[in-house]
């Protein structure tokens, strides 16, 4: 089995040494969208190589000079990719997308390792290993490092407005006269006060839609369409029982000596506290690197591992052992090609309501509900001129 925390959809179904290396594929917040040009980002590779001064005649040389790069040295050099938090543009990605703004990727087509773009391959069955799948992805991946703290319900109407307003209009369908929105006021209605404790979690919750979960419910889509196997998606709602600073290497803020370096740029000041980017790896594994886990931490954990160790060992997600206490995450879950609407995709249109496992928790208690219309209406909007295809998190 492949887990693939955080690295593309593509990387591991649609490269060219797929076939016959491992029978299952748990991806954890994958990235959907990899769609770099080789032929696009060899300028930016011709500059990482002149200020990294690996500039020799001989090919070999030039390789050999690369390789001996240090972490610091590589992120220092690298010119889309300034280590600081406050304006790495990959940690775009963890904001509301503004319209022509496009993120980079660090996965390349390559037409070597990765043949094909991840929206092309994997509606195709010979791009895919044929195993089954399971994709989760956290409610709120950005609280892991959001681009805002948002502290009212003002701020969050004018933050979405200064994003979405690039956007335009937004038409219902319907009658010829009906009236349009704005694509802002659309997206508002979408996440009201109402549903939301804080503004800071219906802030993410938008973000972590048009960048992850409608994007892997059209990759999904697309993918069980193309495969023999099962195809399972669900989202994690789990939480730590208290804050974490997620992104610090540790909880006492340690900063690199260098200027630029890796450990000064991992350091903030935000404690995580939903279901934030990370978390489910960290659940899985008992990291106790950043944070102490509590025992009701742990009793959400082993859920966590004897799902993922049943769906390991058997590929599918009801455990089969009758003589032992049952985890509450380990039935049967129903597969994307279960959903009503379900259809074989020729291209990127696709039901935006596949059926989908919500992971919850409360005390230590977990439990999952099958649904058939997560967020169905909000991925209606964010589907809108493909956005979800064009502004997904980039692997």
């Amino acid at each position: 089995t492949l887990p693939a925390p955080q690295t593309g959809t593509g990387t591991k179904l649609t490269g060219s040494g797929r076939v016959k290396l491992f029978h299952g594929i748990v991806l954890l917040s994958a990235s959907p969208r990899i769609d770099t040009a080789l032929r696009d980002i060899e300028p930016d590779n011709e500059v990482f190589a002149i200020t990294a001064g690996c500039t020799q005649d001989k090919l070999e040389m030039q390789v050999e000079c690369l390789r001996k790069l240090d972490v610091d040295t590589i992120l220092r050099v690298t010119p889309a990719y300034k280590w600081d938090p406050q304006v790495n543009p990959r940690r775009n990605q963890n904001d509301l997308p503004v319209k022509g703004s496009r993120n980079p990727g660090l996965v390349i087509v390559d037409g070597d390792v990765i043949l094909q773009p991840s929206w092309t391959a994997l509606g195709k069955s010979d791009m895919l290993a044929d195993v089954p799948v399971m994709a989760m992805v956290m409610a709120e991946e950005s609280d892991a490092l959001p681009a805002n703290k948002v502290h009212s319900w003002e701020q969050l109407r004018r933050l979405v407005s200064q994003r979405l307003d690039s956007f335009g209009t937004f038409w219902k369908g319907g009658a010829a006269d009906t009236p349009a929105t704005s694509f802002t006021s659309e997206a508002l209605t979408l996440y009201p006060e109402s549903m939301y404790p804080q503004p800071q979690q219906a802030y993410e919750t938008m973000i972590t839609d048009v960048r992850l979960i409608c994007p892997t419910k059209k990759a999904l889509g697309l993918m069980a369409s193309a495969t023999t196997n099962k195809v399972y998606m669900a989202v994690n709602h789990l939480r730590l029982v208290e804050p974490v600073a997620v992104v610090a290497l540790s909880s006492d803020g340690i900063r690199s000596t260098s200027v630029g370096g890796l450990a000064e740029a991992l350091v903030t000041d935000y404690s995580s506290k939903y279901s934030f980017h990370g978390l489910d790896v960290m659940l899985y594994m008992e990291d106790e690197t950043r944070y102490k886990l509590t025992t009701q931490d742990l009793s959400t954990a082993a859920s966590l591992q004897g799902l993922l160790d049943t769906f390991v060992r058997t590929g599918s997600t009801k455990t089969a052992n009758r003589f032992s206490a049952p985890n509450p995450l380990s039935w049967s879950w129903r597969p994307v090609t279960d959903s009503p609407n379900f259809v074989t995709f020729d291209g990127l249109k696709y039901p935006t309501n596949l059926d989908v496992a919500d992971i919850t928790a409360a005390m230590g208690e977990t439990k999952v509900t099958m649904t058939y219309d997560y967020h169905t209406a909000q991925c209606e909007l964010w589907a809108r001129d493909d956005i979800d295809v064009s502004y997904a998190s980039a692997a």
